[in-house]
């Protein structure tokens, strides 16, 4: 079911529903460019409309499960009721597909707006659109529609209006009625992750004094606690779904000679190659590095920087360190490939890491170096201890890096993620000092829910090694904390007694 095919379609198309003059085919002089392919779905785009083939199975057609039907039918009560999604124009079939044609929208998803344009925004404008969405999740709750796949994609800035439209109805229910107060904050725990990586901390706090106006339940702090555990938990089981679907598309997988390569398709494979045999030269054969490239070189790994086709990267070697390990290496995942899986799972949960371009694995634990993993050079990996020990020893600007840290740590845990050795030297801060990326990701675990002990760790390695690198006491610990736990509430009840634990922690580490 190509494009050609798509544009053959309308001579022999029977039409179920359609709004207008039947003659006058939505197909009719359109060029169509293929926008979304599935193995049961396509989205086209034309001049004037798009349109959304679905393919039925056996069971759909027996039960009279038809997507196209439902997105029609759901498209018009939102389009009619409330102008909350494009004008629905037609439904046809055709063979074992069934088409749903609805009127093109010039705009822009609420995904590229925010990458786009959110910063770009002064506060006023930025208040305004807040506001603008809050009226289409009232205008949607009214319509009485549940969207469980509620993404930032689904969502589209109407330019001509601008305001918002919801499309990709197909797994959308509407249930005849406006939604509860109950079923509205349901809806809410679709919504909130998507937002949570775009929008600071006083514009989620404005969002939702926003939103509470016509959501009473909103202005309950343990209402709002309970839905955003309920939507990281779901962003936590859905991403462990999800990542091994998409690392699919994205990686070349190579076994040569017991040589396992991981590679991304932007470096392709013979460059992947390039480097993981100049490599493998250096460290397991007697051409010793040059020292300013060593950056790090302890018992369990080497760290350098080296060139390749005048770009610098960052290359971390696994060394053998033990029998009785590399043993263990024969059986469980070993540490290169495991730094690989663990930085895109982050990569998809919406937390900032370096990305790696190249894994390589040898068959051999015991070699000399048994494994590495390369990342881009980052020019400010070099300049965040620095600037991280500005930051916090200046009173004007300590406050606000201290609650990023928390809400970054916070968030994380909130996604399943125990980093392991979570201390300020694994962390990247940009050089407008707005952004934060973390790195070295050995010790990271990802689980269903972060236990407080975790937690603790956690704050115990943070807050130690802040101690450490600005030579402050006690304060910077409690400064942390009392940060984090304004974002995690079950905390606040017992909060001396968690801050005894883990200044407790700290003071072992020392």
């Amino acid at each position: 079911m190509n494009k050609e095919q798509l544009i053959s379609v309308p001579a022999d198309l029977t039409w179920i529903l359609f709004e207008g003059d039947k003659d006058s085919s939505p197909f009719k002089d359109e060029e169509f460019i293929l926008l979304k392919q599935r193995p049961h779905r396509k989205v086209f785009k034309g001049k004037e409309v798009f349109v959304k083939a679905f393919r039925l199975s056996t069971a759909e057609r027996l039960f009279k499960r038809d997507g196209a039907l439902k997105e029609f039918t759901i498209s018009k009560v939102l389009y009619e009721q409330r102008a909350r999604a494009p004008k629905p124009l037609g439904l046809g079939k055709w063979k074992g597909w069934r088409f749903f044609v609805s009127q093109r929208i010039e705009g822009i998803c609420l995904d590229s707006f925010f990458k786009e344009e959110w910063r770009g925004l002064s506060t006023q404008e930025k208040i305004l659109y807040i506001k603008k969405f809050s009226h289409f999740l009232s205008d949607l709750a009214h319509c009485g529609l549940m969207q469980p796949d509620f993404h930032l994609n689904n969502v589209l800035l109407d330019i001509q209006r601008d305001d918002f439209v919801l499309i990709d109805l197909h797994r959308a229910e509407w249930i005849g009625r406006p939604l509860s107060n109950e079923l509205v904050c349901e809806q809410l725990r679709y919504i909130l992750p998507s937002l949570s990586g775009y929008l600071s901390r006083y514009e989620l706090l404005k969002a939702t004094a926003i939103v509470s106006r016509w959501l009473p339940d909103l202005k309950v702090r343990s209402s709002r606690f309970f839905i955003q555990q309920i939507a990281y938990k779901d962003v936590a089981q859905n991403c462990k779904k999800k990542a091994k679907r998409r690392l699919k598309r994205i990686l070349l997988k190579k076994k040569e000679n017991g040589i396992r390569l991981l590679t991304t398709r932007s470096v392709g494979e013979d460059l992947a190659l390039t480097i993981g045999n100049s490599i493998l030269s250096r460290v397991n054969k007697p051409q010793p590095l040059s020292d300013d490239a060593i950056l790090k070189d302890s018992k369990h790994t080497l760290c350098f920087r080296m060139q390749f086709e005048d770009r610098p990267y960052f290359i971390k070697c696994y060394r053998s360190s033990g029998s009785l390990k590399s043993l263990s290496y024969l059986v469980r995942l070993p540490r290169a490939i495991k730094a690989w899986n663990a930085s895109w799972h982050l990569h998809y949960l919406g937390i900032n890491t370096l990305l790696p371009i190249v894994a390589i694995q040898t068959p051999n634990p015991w070699n000399k170096i048994y494994g590495f993993i390369v990342y881009p050079w980052n020019n400010e990996v070099a300049s965040t201890k620095q600037q991280i020990k500005d930051t916090v020893r200046d009173k004007t600007e300590s406050h606000h890096m201290i609650n990023t840290l928390a809400f970054f740590i916070w968030d994380m845990h909130q996604k399943g993620v125990f980093h392991g050795d979570c201390k300020i030297t694994n962390f990247v801060l940009s050089q407008d000092r707005k952004d934060l990326m973390i790195f070295d990701l050995d010790s990271s675990r990802f689980l269903n829910t972060v236990p407080d002990r975790l937690r603790i760790k956690d704050l115990a390695v943070m807050a130690r090694s802040l101690e450490k690198l600005t030579g402050s006491t006690q304060e910077v610990t409690q400064r942390l904390f009392l940060a984090y736990c304004r974002y995690h509430v079950p905390w606040q009840k017992d909060f001396h007694g968690l801050l005894n634990k883990v200044i407790s922690k700290v003071s072992q580490r020392k």
